[in-house]
């Protein structure tokens, strides 16, 4: 019994030894550590990059057609964005519109989205009686220097229309976070 006893006491021993060891290594390290005071004042702040904002400005662009829109004769719409600040590039993400037509019109209508006369998007919206509403995500980039138009057309007609026009997105300011090069 006593053999017991004096193993236990061994065993009881060696466990509050191992755990005073551990307590002590972790506190020595803890210790070795010193606080660290980070200055960054209003006026003068640390440069930081949120890769996932990078100068990111809101923009959109809104025009209404009182009038006939037409084109060397042709019955169809173009509106021309405004141009791009210097050191930006503009992210359109999204066009919609109405088109009215002065008579019935029954043929699809066209609609582009162009940089340079080069389009990256087009698609085809429908007429119910005089109408064509359309609302379309797009993607495309416009530098500073290019020109963005959006065209819209009724297809084998020429019936005169007018409409009113929207395009959204955001600038990307280049001076903030460069802008790469578009591949082609």
């Amino acid at each position: 019994m006593e053999d017991n006893l004096l193993q236990t006491g061994r065993t009881a021993l060696a466990a509050l030894t191992i755990l005073y060891a551990t307590f002590l290594s972790a506190t020595a390290s803890a210790a070795g550590s010193a606080p660290v005071t980070i200055i960054n004042p209003p006026n003068n702040p640390a440069p930081t990059t949120n890769v996932d904002e990078p100068g990111r400005v809101p923009f959109q662009f809104s025009i209404s057609s009182s009038f006939l829109c037409s084109n060397n004769g042709v019955p169809m719409c173009q509106v021309t964005l405004p141009a791009i600040p210097s050191g930006h590039r503009l992210v359109i993400q999204h066009v919609s519109g109405l088109i009215s037509f002065l008579s019935v019109g029954s043929n699809p209508v066209l609609i582009q989205v162009a940089v340079n006369s080069l389009m990256f998007s087009s698609f085809f919206t429908q007429v119910v009686v005089s109408s064509s509403a359309f609302d379309q995500p797009v993607l495309g980039y416009v530098d500073a220097g290019d020109t963005a138009t959006l065209v819209a057309r009724e297809i084998g007609t020429s019936i005169s229309m007018g409409g009113s026009f929207s395009v959204s997105g955001y600038l990307l300011d280049c001076t903030v976070s460069p802008c790469n090069t578009i591949a082609p």
